[in-house]
């Protein structure tokens, strides 16, 4: 039960009003314990994620940029302990004249190898930010 439910649920029972004190900092004490993550640390677990999740077999031809990227993330579901996955989202910003054709066999690979072989292919490069990796074109 999060805190200030319970908060709601003890102050509207019929409680004596020397002990809802009490009960206010007993429940903003719970509150400080859980802290959520801070970003450096979330983004450090997506790394983590992109190195230890492996593929058992990444197939494409004449992939765009965008349909490789999908795969990647669909495929990085399945060996994922809570079945989330690497979400992967391609900057483009339509001014690329880059090979949109990826053509690509790997098998027991890990994400980040993947990722380096899609990005030397395409001429991308790859960033792991807080929720997610984004794709973004070579300047």
């Amino acid at each position: 039960m999060r805190p200030l439910a319970l908060l709601l649920l003890l102050s509207s029972t019929a409680l004596s009003s020397d002990i809802l004190p009490y009960i206010g900092d007993l429940v903003y004490r719970w509150a400080e314990v859980e802290q959520p993550k801070t970003k450096r640390s979330i983004s450090l677990g997506l790394a983590d994620k992109i190195e230890k999740i492996r593929i058992k077999e990444y197939k494409t031809e004449n992939y765009t940029i965008s349909e490789a990227a999908q795969l990647i993330s669909l495929l990085s579901r399945f060996p994922d302990p809570h079945q989330i996955g690497i979400s992967m989202i391609v900057k483009d910003d339509n001014k690329t004249k880059l090979p949109q054709n990826i053509t690509l066999s790997m098998e027991n690979a890990s994400v980040e190898a993947i990722l380096k072989r899609v990005c030397e292919i395409s001429g991308y490069t790859y960033k792991v930010e807080e929720y997610a990796v984004f794709l973004l074109p070579l300047k």
